[in-house]
């Protein structure tokens, strides 16, 4: 379901407003599914989704070596692969690229694996023996992160094995760096870097500006700093976590409006923003709540929902499921990644099927067809106070959001 309504409503119409009042039974897009992705031997997460939502990539248990562990890559054809180690027992990918044939991650090193060639290490940076790919752009060329180095951690920018690691350096006064996150173009990077005095603070890097520090959220008094882990397809939003004397809240930063909280779950403490889809229209990432960990789901019409509670609205069954983190977001907004609970195992799971990742807006009883019963739903909601009641979006809740409602009916969904 791909509707999104934004602040103005199109105008009301005698054959719109005949048509709806009418009833009028319209077909939704298909309801999106949760599949579990399974694991090689033991526990499993996903940790990034590529553009379309077609290849995971992530990390599984490998029971035969104790404590070990492999990077996975999954597609609904062939499910989850293993795709090795560059020695030891341990390896995780931790992202991938757009068409999903390249995955980065770390083992010994970081690593860069396809087909082709399978896992290949990056090295480190001069002076480092360890680094770990976090990051890497949509053609697969552009794969940052973070390496030790003789001056310590640092992060770093990968462009080709002949030029091998960039030192991306520090904020002014740090000790230690690390990239995150990567534009679609590569040209945008994202991390978090120590400052003088020892705080931690977001960072947004260009070749042109170097690393520049993002600051703190806006409004609220800060505990400590932040820490960047996402950044949108043309490096305009970034995401993350910031700290706060009330808890640690995910934040969506842009240039214009700066670091803003998402705010956190009812009697929950700590937020944290960990992936955002191509336009930075929608974010995930994990909460705590007072039941544990819970994904999340955060757009600027929904707000910050469980992800838990919000899929079965859209019709998706979660029977056996605790969703803990999201962890991964598809460019195009159609399928979230992460790991939870199924069974009493942690298993690596994705959703598909959710078109822009938000549903179709009139379908406000989420059974996936438009008729009378969502205006029953949504006159429910306006009589509770609820958000979703506003919808043209100016902050109040009057008769003119059920002559919107009715136009957003009447004009169905794609």
């Amino acid at each position: 379901m791909t509707r999104t309504i934004t602040s103005r409503c199109p105008a009301l119409t005698p054959a719109i407003l005949v048509l709806a009042a009418a009833g009028l039974a319209q077909h939704v897009a298909a309801q999106p599914v949760i599949t579990n992705l399974g694991s090689l031997m033991g526990s499993s997460s996903a940790s990034a989704v590529n553009a379309d939502g077609t290849v995971v990539v992530g990390t599984s248990d490998f029971v035969p070596f104790p404590g070990g562990s492999r990077p996975f890559r999954w597609t609904s054809g062939l499910g989850m692969t293993n795709l090795g180690t560059l020695g030891g027992i341990y390896g995780g990918a931790r992202a991938v690229s757009a068409d999903g044939l390249i995955v980065v991650g770390s083992s010994e090193t970081a690593f860069r694996w396809s087909d082709a060639l399978g896992l290949v290490s990056l090295g480190a940076l001069s002076g480092g023996i360890g680094s770990s790919a976090a990051g890497v752009s949509a053609d697969g060329s552009i794969i940052v992160g973070v390496s030790s180095s003789e001056f310590g951690d640092r992060a770093f920018r990968w462009a080709s094995a002949l030029i091998g690691m960039e030192n991306l350096g520090t904020l002014p006064g740090g000790g230690y760096s690390s990239a995150r996150g990567v534009s679609a173009d590569g040209a945008v990077i994202v991390g978090e870097s120590e400052v003088a005095g020892g705080t931690w603070l977001a960072f947004r890097w260009t070749e042109a500006t170097g690393m520049v520090s993002l600051g703190t959220i806006i409004g609220v008094p800060t505990a400590y700093g932040s820490s960047a882990f996402g950044v949108n397809g043309d490096g305009s939003v970034v995401v993350g976590r910031g700290g706060t004397t009330f808890g640690v809240r995910a934040f969506r930063w842009t240039g214009g409006g700066g670091m803003v909280s998402l705010g956190a779950f009812p009697g929950g403490t700590t937020t944290e923003a960990r992936a955002v889809n191509g336009d930075g229209s929608a974010v995930v990432g994990t909460g705590l709540t007072p039941l544990g960990a819970r994904a999340f789901l955060w757009t600027e019409s929904l707000g910050l929902v469980d992800l838990n509670t919000y899929l079965p609205t859209l019709g998706v069954s979660l029977a056996g499921w605790t969703l803990e983190e999201a962890r991964g977001i598809s460019a195009d907004g159609t399928a979230i990644a992460g790991y939870g609970v199924f069974g009493g195992e942690q298993r690596a799971w994705i959703v598909t099927g959710l078109g822009s990742g938000v549903p179709c807006y009139p379908d406000c009883n989420g059974d996936g067809a438009l008729n009378l019963a969502d205006f029953g739903c949504f006159t429910t909601k306006f009589a509770l106070g609820d958000g979703y009641a506003d919808c043209n979006g100016d902050g109040v809740r009057n008769l003119a959001d059920f002559g919107c409602f009715t136009t957003t009916f009447a004009l169905g969904c794609p």
